[in-house]
């Protein structure tokens, strides 16, 4: 389905270049949900807008990107007109910063459809009121005439959703969906979306830095650090056993009741290097030849990649 080799996404000043995201390759096919998962700033959304053809006006995107067996240029962005919408749908963290505060939540879907599917306005009109009711925006008809302002936070994410997927893309990407949500509504809008991903035999790129929202949702996991893929492995296997000591780090800061204090993420506040391993500064395991030399994302056993000079074995891990 989707296809990104060598993704590259930075910030000129001064005549420098500070990458974003640094060399990124992974794919994700029809029916999978594909999560990517790091601390703020590791490149997550950075990845998403670049596939969306949404990057800042003044970054430097280099690399190649494969849509459904079609090579889209990043030079041209009459090429993500036509995809975007109806081939690529993105859900974003805020809905109301994605939501017409003047027209209806009813129009913006509706209006979506005309354009995109070229339907009547009042077809579009009745195919939105059905999606709210298969999204549970209920009652359908009157939400359709109330404003953003006028829903809760989970029901402008399920209009966001809606907005989205009306026209039934093949690629869906959701940057951090549930943030703001209660945890009751988190899982109403996972399930929804991992419900349209099979339904429709799409394909659904979920970011997000809470591991439990991935564990719950994802196929497969790419983990990010510092614009760099460290790690990629089915879900399972990766929560199992972390191969990189980044990866195993975000799984000790996660809260736990057998111990008062939260695994510090940091080491001794050391900054990270500029050359070699971009996890250096902070890996426990580090070794003067990871400062120097910079670590590729290589295949240690079927479906589980690393980026790691020294990965972890069970025995360093445990």
């Amino acid at each position: 389905m989707l296809e990104v080799k060598n993704l590259q996404v930075g910030f000129e000043e001064a005549g420098k270049i500070t990458w974003a995201v640094k060399n990124s390759s992974f794919s994700v096919s029809a029916g999978e949900i594909l999560g990517i998962v790091g601390e703020s700033g590791s490149g997550k959304s950075m990845t998403a807008m670049a596939i969306m053809g949404l990057w800042p006006a003044d970054a430097i995107v280099r690399g190649q990107l494969y849509f459904q067996g079609r090579k889209i240029d990043f030079a041209q962005h009459k090429a993500w007109q036509e995809l975007r919408g109806v081939m690529m749908g993105m859900v974003f963290q805020d809905p109301t910063s994605t939501l017409n505060p003047l027209y209806p939540v009813g129009q913006t879907v509706a209006e979506a459809l005309c354009y995109h599917k070229k339907i009547p306005l009042e077809e579009a009109k009745r195919k939105a009121l059905k999606l709210f009711t298969s999204l549970g925006i209920l009652p359908a008809a009157t939400r359709a005439q109330q404003y953003p302002h006028q829903l809760s936070g989970g029901l402008k994410q399920r209009v966001a959703l809606a907005a989205a997927i009306c026209c039934k893309p093949s690629l869906l990407i959701a940057d951090e969906p549930t943030t703001a949500l209660d945890v009751t509504v988190q899982a109403q809008i996972l399930n929804l979306l991992t419900a349209y991903v099979r339904e429709e035999n799409s394909a659904l790129l979920l970011i997000s830095h809470d591991l439990g929202v991935i564990a719950q949702t994802a196929d497969r996991v790419l983990v990010m650090c510092r614009g760099v893929i460290v790690e990629e492995a089915p879900v399972i296997k990766l929560f199992k056993h972390p191969l990189h000591p980044y990866t195993q780090l975000l799984m000790n800061s996660l809260p736990r009741l057998d111990r008062n204090v939260l695994h510090n993420i940091e080491k001794n506040g050391t900054a990270a290097s500029s050359v070699g391993c971009v996890f250096a500064g902070r890996c426990q395991y580090c070794r003067e030849f990871c400062l120097l030399e910079e670590p590729a994302l290589k295949t240690i056993t079927e479906n589980r990649k690393v980026c790691c000079h020294f990965p972890l074995t069970k025995g360093r891990s445990s």
